[in-house]
């Protein structure tokens, strides 16, 4: 399904930033009803999420899949809900993380894009896994030209 969709979102099929994009994709029935069931409770939370490397191109994929209209985007790129598990802290409580969520009006794929769950580990993941059990993108780029590119935005930075 969300392969789907990237492929009717124009500019992204063969965009060479891009070619590293891997959609991991499965179905859960239980999440599926948890989501018809937040539609009536209007507690919404994603069911897809982008994590990856820096510099490999999160934002494109972000900006592009939420000008789909199928597609709720956070209201922040980068929400960092789950980034405290990485650092042993607690998570803040799941009213924050619906926050960002409130534009939703029926939309089949809710999304979120925080690179950073990427160095999270296992922690990470099952703190995700266990509160919306979304699919996961994970953005990945050929590490030479990731390298340049770090190189020169940390360049742009300095001047």
């Amino acid at each position: 399904m969300l392969s789907d969709l990237a492929a009717t979102i124009p500019g992204v099929a063969g965009h060479r930033r891009l070619d590293a994009l891997l959609f991991v994709e499965r179905r859960d029935h239980h999440h599926d009803d948890l989501l018809r069931h937040a539609r009536h409770t209007v507690i919404v939370l994603p069911n897809f999420v982008v994590v990856g490397v820096s510099r490999a191109g999160t934002t494109t994929v972000f900006n592009t899949l939420a000008r789909h209209p199928q597609i709720l985007a956070s209201s922040t790129k980068e929400t960092r809900y789950f980034q405290a598990v990485r650092y042993g802290e607690p998570l803040r409580p799941l009213s924050e993380y619906e926050a960002y969520f409130r534009r939703y009006s029926g939309q089949p794929v809710v999304m979120e894009c925080t690179p950073d769950y990427f160095y999270g580990g296992q922690a990470t993941a099952a703190a995700i896994k266990e509160t919306c059990d979304p699919r996961v993108a994970i953005i990945l780029r050929e590490p030479a030209s990731r390298l340049i590119s770090f190189f020169q935005f940390m360049q742009g930075r300095l001047q």
